[in-house]
C-alpha cells in the first residue's frame, strides 16, 4: 500500500531517486515477518506489520548492528573477553573428564591399580596403627591434590572477565570525554563509539562470568564428593583392620 511494499516476505525499501524499491539488508524481527508470511497465506484478513512512516522507521534497520558487529563495538577488550570465556569453557570440559577418571579409580575395588587396592596393601603392611592412619592420610591428600587442581582456575577465568568488562567500562567512558572535549555535545554520533565500547564489554564481561561461576560451583562440588568417598572408604578399611 502507500506505507509498505514487500517482496518474498521481506521488507522493502523506496528509493525515489531510481523511481524502485531495494531490499532491506537487516530485516526486523522475526515476530513482525511472520506477519507477513501469515498475511500472504491467507484469503481473510490479518493483522500484519507496517511502517507508518513510510519508510523511515525501517530505514533505522539498516543501521541497527548484527551480533558479530555489536561485540566488535567492545573493540579488542570484548574479544579478549570471549577469548577467556572460551578458555573457561574449554578447560572446564577438560576438568569434567578428569573427574569422572577419577570417580571411576576411587570406585573400582577390581583392577589392581585402583585406589581401594592401594589402601588395602597399606594397610596390610604397616606395622601399627598410627602408621596406618599416617600412611592413608599422605594417600589421601595426593589423591586430593590432583582431585582439586584446576578447579582456582575456572574461578580466576570467571573472576576477570568481568574486571577486564569494567576496564573496557572505564575505556570507553574516557573516549567519551574525549569527543566531548574536541567536539562538544552537540553531535551525540561523536560518543557514541566510547559509551558502546562501555556498555559491549560489560555486557561481555557479565555473560561470561556468570556461566563460568556455575561451571567452577559444580566442579568443586564434585571434587568435594569423590575426596568425600575416598575418606569414608579409607575410614572403613581402617575400621576393618
Amino acid at each position: 500500500g502507500l506505507f509498505t511494499a514487500t517482496h518474498d516476505n521481506k521488507f522493502l525499501k523506496a528509493e525515489p531517486g531510481l523511481n524502485s524499491f531495494k531490499l532491506l539488508e537487516n530485516q526486523p524481527e522475526s515476530a513482525v515477518v511472520k506477519t507477513l508470511k501469515k498475511h500472504q497465506k491467507s484469503d481473510d484478513y490479518r493483522a500484519v506489520a507496517i511502517d507508518p512512516t513510510r519508510g523511515f522507521l525501517l530505514s533505522l534497520y539498516m543501521d541497527k548492528p548484527s551480533w558479530f558487529e555489536r561485540i566488535a563495538q567492545g573493540k579488542s577488550i570484548g574479544f579478549i573477553i570471549i577469548l577467556i570465556g572460551l578458555i573457561g569453557v574449554a578447560f572446564s570440559i577438560y576438568k569434567y573428564t578428569l573427574l569422572r577418571q577419577y570417580v571411576i579409580d576411587v570406585k573400582d575395588e577390581n583392577s589392581s591399580e585402583s585406589l581401594t587396592t592401594s589402601m588395602i596393601e597399606i594397610i596390610s603392611n604397616s606395622p601399627n596403627k598410627d602408621t596406618k592412619e599416617n600412611a592413608l592420610d599422605e594417600l589421601i591428600i595426593n589423591f586430593s591434590s590432583k582431585v582439586e587442581w584446576g578447579n582456582n582456575w575456572v574461578k580466576f577465568f570467571a573472576a576477570v572477565a568481568p574486571l577486564l568488562g569494567l576496564l573496557g567500562t572505564v575505556i570507553g567512558m574516557i573516549e567519551t570525554f574525549q569527543a566531548i572535549t574536541l567536539f562538544g555535545t552537540g553531535d551525540p554520533k561523536q560518543m557514541a563509539g566510547g559509551i558502546s565500547q562501555a556498555l559491549v564489554t560489560t555486557m561481555l564481561g557479565l555473560i561470561v562470568a556468570a556461566p563460568l561461576l556455575g561451571l567452577y560451583t559444580y566442579l568443586a562440588e564434585k571434587s568435594n564428593e569423590i575426596i568425600q568417598i575416598l575418606e569414608e572408604k579409607a575410614s572403613y578399611l581402617l575400621s576393618k583392620n
